[in-house]
């Protein structure tokens, strides 16, 4: 899936210096899948689930897919949990011209997407795999 990595993990450098390549790219819209395809085997309730799927649709047609993401609005607190906790947060950033302000490791060597807004406002996304595609059409 992560053709970014070719399946290497992905701070091997060729995979982090793509990733890394979309820090500062602004993000035109977001789009949560209807359910993360870590949900699909396990029945775990709407409001306990904490990983979603997101699309990140940037600027110049580049499509970074998210895969088993949790979303924080702090790195001190537990993340996120259900749907409506996430889209929240995310439109804290998204209404307000959100960009990718940073990318860096957590302490399991994946990665860690911040999201800042125009007001300042963070969120912090912190996916499984992910895939760097493009897009022709907004959802």
């Amino acid at each position: 899936m992560n053709d970014n990595g070719k399946g290497k993990p992905w701070y091997d450098k060729d995979a982090f210096q793509k990733l890394a390549s979309l820090e500062g790219k602004p993000v035109v819209t977001i789009a949560l899948w209807d359910e993360s395809l870590v949900y699909l085997d396990d029945e775990v309730p709407a409001p306990e689930q904490e990983f979603v799927d997101v699309d990140l649709f940037l600027a110049d047609h580049v499509l970074l897919e998210l895969l088993a993401t949790s979303v924080y609005n702090d790195l001190d607190s537990p993340p996120a949990r259900g749907k409506g906790e996430i889209e929240s947060l995310l439109n804290l950033v998204a209404l307000r011209g959100a960009v990718i302000s940073e990318i860096f490791p957590d302490a399991e060597d994946l990665p860690v997407i911040v999201l800042t807004g125009q007001s300042g406002a963070k969120v912090w996304l912190a996916p499984s795999a992910w895939e760097i595609d493009s897009w022709d059409e907004l959802p």
